[in-house]
């Protein structure tokens, strides 16, 4: 930022700066250009933050890849939940757990 006869100026590089416009259509378009004349780069969706963001100001494409990481994460956690072994292993570690802390309560 920078203060020039009082006001506030916010630096910024135009080849790096991206930005959109949102509209009902999507098809609106800008021509903002910096001090120096150099024009913004215009995009219809971008990430900020962890979230999809795109110019008709719907988070259709952020709800579908969240559904699909949930999906992919799924897949490898059933693997091991399914596991009989792990199931038996884990309801003994349990019974144990419950009896000692029943025994430590008397």
């Amino acid at each position: 930022m920078v203060r020039n006869n009082g006001k506030v100026w916010v630096k910024m590089n135009a080849k790096k700066t991206e930005m959109t416009v949102f509209s009902e259509s999507g098809e609106k378009q800008a021509n903002i250009r910096d001090t120096h004349g150099d024009e913004l780069k215009q995009v219809k969706r971008f990430k900020y933050l962890g979230s999809v963001i795109d110019n008709i100001g719907s988070c259709e494409k952020n709800v579908q890849r969240r559904v699909s990481a949930s999906r992919r994460k799924w897949t490898e956690v059933k693997l091991v939940l399914n596991n009989r072994i792990l199931m038996r292993l884990t309801a003994l570690v349990i019974k144990e757990k419950t009896k000692k802390s029943y025994l430590q309560q008397r």
